[in-house]
């Protein structure tokens, strides 16, 4: 997410007008305000080709689907529309029925944190998609460290940080699949840490 990209504010409506007569940019929303989205990097880009597929494999036959990149997610109670790298949706949870580009119950999001967007993707992203009803599940991909972390909803509502049963699988408990990091991972570079200075 970059900066506000139009001087005035925008009612949620002229906002999607005007995103969807866009060819090419992509536009994030937050109560008035849009953001243009910057394009994304090889590693980014290798986990969400690589996952997506695996996903829609999985879930295949089932009442689940899977979208990954160009589709909105509207978070009604935020004012707010987002485009999560991928996200489930299940039954009854269809795309907005005023408009195809838009998801309005999701049930698992998932979004690949570069260093520059990781702490938005936790703490801005991550606090107004919690507010949708249906989300169960919240995943941020670390593409330069192979590395993740799954956010769950349990019973009463509140979110945990949930270990998956093995360290090198992705489980998702709402929708009942897993699937290994070497898989979600394939083809990924790894970026080293930066080495520590001495004191």
């Amino acid at each position: 997410m970059g900066l506000p990209q139009l001087k005035s504010k925008l009612t949620e409506a002229e906002f999607l007008k005007w995103e969807n007569s866009l060819i090419e940019q992509r536009h994030e929303y937050v109560d008035g305000e849009v953001f243009a989205m910057t394009g994304t990097r090889k590693s980014h880009n290798r986990v969400v080709l690589n996952l997506a597929p695996k996903l829609d494999a999985l879930l295949r036959g089932t009442p689940c689907e899977v979208f990954a990149l160009d589709i909105k997610v509207r978070v009604a109670a935020a004012k707010a529309y987002f485009y999560p790298d991928i996200v489930v949706t299940c039954p009854g949870e269809a795309a907005a029925e005023d408009d195809p580009l838009v998801i309005d119950a999701p049930k698992v999001i998932i979004e690949v944190a570069s260093p520059s967007t990781s702490e938005y993707d936790l703490m801005g992203k991550f606090a107004r998609y919690r507010l949708s009803p249906t989300l169960m599940e919240y995943v941020l991909i670390s593409a330069d460290h192979h590395d993740l972390i799954v956010y769950r909803k349990i019973a009463d509502g509140q979110w945990i940080i949930a270990n998956t049963a093995t360290p090198e699988t992705l489980e998702l408990k709402s929708i009942d699949v897993s699937v290994p990091f070497a898989d979600i991972f394939a083809n990924v570079v790894y970026v080293e840490p930066p080495p520590e200075r001495a004191g």
